[in-house]
């Protein structure tokens, strides 16, 4: 150690080059521990690597090292099928499994966080890694914390290109929990025949925010189905709402006058195009509200996000 520690001292650029090297790929370890080294030769280096910003990251999980000096184990969150966890030693298997073991090269015995989906989440520690899959020992299970009190439904146009795929996973992390894609009388896009394919896609997408977001519960997404079926799923829902940029009301809570708690929300927003006046007509007799979202025109992908945001706001848990 103190031969490392006068060959920090010298300006040596193959020695510094192992440094970097070394921080570049510090989000391997598991443990802060690990990083505490790195700190402590970071002091001895020039001004220009103590200038590189994954210096100044290991420095600050070397500050929690000091308030936790067993170490921390950063547990990754996996999804799990539900189905897998009612056998004896359940499985992640394909992809997921094959991030585990390449890429995140986690081993036997590490402890790891898994989704269901289903509203549980699970404290788990990896038994075996095979090119087959990931075998695993449950440790713990509990529900999970993180799903809104509301549940919003929110129904979505056909949007162009990629724009609807692009949607799903900040609607995951907003907590929507039903996602109803719809055709507009201005969509552009229009079911297809590789409408298995595209569903197949959404649902990966919605799977892999889970993780990213610790949510309980996984995006539900529905089949696309037409403007009239679109309105007829909100029916059973507290409060239903079109956002139309036209409408000149704007969504006040102290104003709706539901009579009771509002416990699911239904908001249909609209394609590039926007709604047309005999859709509008549609919905309001169907017994949505129409309001705005502003005085600005929104993309049509701004516009869900932003109403998600607000609804979430103010009937759930956002903010």
């Amino acid at each position: 150690m103190h031969c490392l520690f006068l060959t920090i001292s010298c300006n040596c650029l193959i020695f510094k080059y192992k440094i970097l090297n070394c921080i570049k790929n510090y989000h391997r370890a598991q443990y802060v521990s690990s990083y505490l080294i790195l700190l402590k030769i970071a002091f001895l280096l020039p001004k220009d690597i103590l200038d590189n910003a994954k210096v100044k990251k290991v420095a600050l999980f070397a500050r929690i090292q000091i308030l936790f000096p067993e170490g921390i184990n950063i547990m990754r969150y996996f999804y799990i099928n539900p189905e897998q966890l009612a056998a004896s030693c359940p499985m992640i298997a394909g992809e997921e499994a094959a991030h585990m073991r390449l890429v995140l090269r986690l081993k036997s015995g590490d402890i790891i966080a898994l989704a269901d989906g289903a509203g549980f989440h699970y404290k788990a520690q990896i038994l075996q890694i095979t090119a087959e899959g990931v075998a695993l020992k449950i440790l713990e299970k509990y529900l999970a914390e993180s799903e809104s009190p509301v549940r919003i439904s929110i129904a979505q146009a056909l949007l162009k290109d990629r724009k609807m795929e692009d949607l799903i996973r900040p609607l995951s992390e907003l907590g929507i929990h039903r996602w109803i894609p719809f055709v507009a009388h201005r969509s552009v896009p229009r079911p297809e025949a590789k409408r298995t394919e595209r569903a197949a896609r959404w649902e990966k997408i919605a799977r892999e925010a889970v993780k990213q977001c610790r949510r309980g519960r996984i995006l539900q997404i529905d089949p696309v189905v037409s403007f009239d079926q679109a309105l007829e799923l909100g029916k059973s829902c507290d409060l239903r709402i079109v956002f139309w940029e036209n409408a000149s009301e704007k969504l006040y809570p102290e104003k709706l006058n539901c009579g009771k708690a509002i416990r699911s929300v239904f908001a249909m927003l609209g394609p590039e195009g926007g709604f047309t006046e005999d859709e509008i007509r549609k919905a309001k007799t169907s017994g949505c509200l129409s309001v705005s979202l502003g005085p600005r025109i929104l993309r049509a992908e701004t516009a869900t996000l932003a109403a998600s945001s607000i609804l979430q706001h103010l009937f759930g848990d956002l903010g």
